[in-house]
C-alpha cells in the first residue's frame, strides 16, 4: 500500500492540510494518508496539547472515510520527550515493511531541513514529496507537487483567534466547533 506520512504541529489542522490530503489521495494516487501530529516540537516551539491537536486531526480526517488516517505514533515514541522524524520513520518501516512510505512536507519547511536529526540519513531512508506553499521557491533536489497550497497557516489562524476575528474560512466547520467548544487558543 502506498502511504503518504504527512506530519507536522496541526496547530490547528486547516482547510490548507484538508486540501494537501485530498491532492495525495486523488493526483498523487496515494492509497492512505497518515496525519502524524508531532508530540513535543523538536526545536521547543509551545503548541496546544496533544489531545486536542490529535482530535482534531481526527475531525479532518472523517470526511475522507478511512483514507485519512491519526497516527498518534510521535505520542508512542517519544514518552515524555522529544521525537525526531528519522527514529519515526525508522520505527513505522520496521512495523510495517508491506507499506510504501513517502514522507511529506510544505516547501515551507526546505530552509529548516538543515536542523532536522540526520536529514542526510533520512532522505536516503525514505522518499519526500514537497507541496508548493505560496512563496516559498522550489529548490533543486527535490520532488515538488504539482498544485500550490492555499496560504493558510496555524499561526495566522491562532493569530485570529486571538484578536477575536473569524476563521470560518480557514478550518474545516468540525475543528472549528472543537477550538470553539474547547477554548483554544484564547489570548
Amino acid at each position: 500500500m502506498k502511504i503518504a506520512l504527512l506530519g507536522g504541529s496541526f496547530d490547528p489542522p486547516h482547510n490548507a492540510h484538508r486540501e494537501a490530503c485530498a491532492y495525495l489521495l486523488e493526483q498523487e494516487d496515494f492509497d492512505r494518508v497518515w496525519l502524524m501530529p508531532a508530540y513535543k516540537h523538536a526545536f521547543g516551539k509551545q503548541m496546544a496539547s496533544f489531545y486536542h491537536r490529535a482530535a482534531m486531526c481526527a475531525l479532518l480526517s472523517t470526511p475522507f472515510r478511512g483514507r485519512v488516517l491519526l497516527s498518534e505514533v510521535e505520542r508512542n515514541l517519544a514518552g515524555a520527550g522529544v521525537n525526531r522524524t528519522i527514529d519515526t520513520v525508522r520505527y513505522l518501516k520496521a512495523h510495517h515493511p508491506q507499506e510504501d512510505f513517502t514522507f511529506i512536507i510544505g516547501s515551507d519547511n526546505l530552509d529548516q531541513l538543515s536542523e532536522w536529526k540526520d536529514i542526510d540519513r533520512l532522505k536516503q531512508e525514505i522518499e519526500f514529496l514537497v507541496l508548493r506553499r505560496p512563496g516559498f521557491e522550489d529548490q533543486p533536489g527535490w520532488t515538488f507537487s504539482k498544485i500550490t497550497l492555499p496560504d493558510i497557516s496555524s499561526t495566522q489562524i491562532r493569530e485570529n483567534i486571538s484578536k477575536n476575528q473569524p476563521i470560518t474560512d480557514l478550518v474545516p466547520g468540525p475543528v472549528h466547533e472543537y477550538i470553539q467548544e474547547h477554548s483554544l487558543y484564547r489570548a
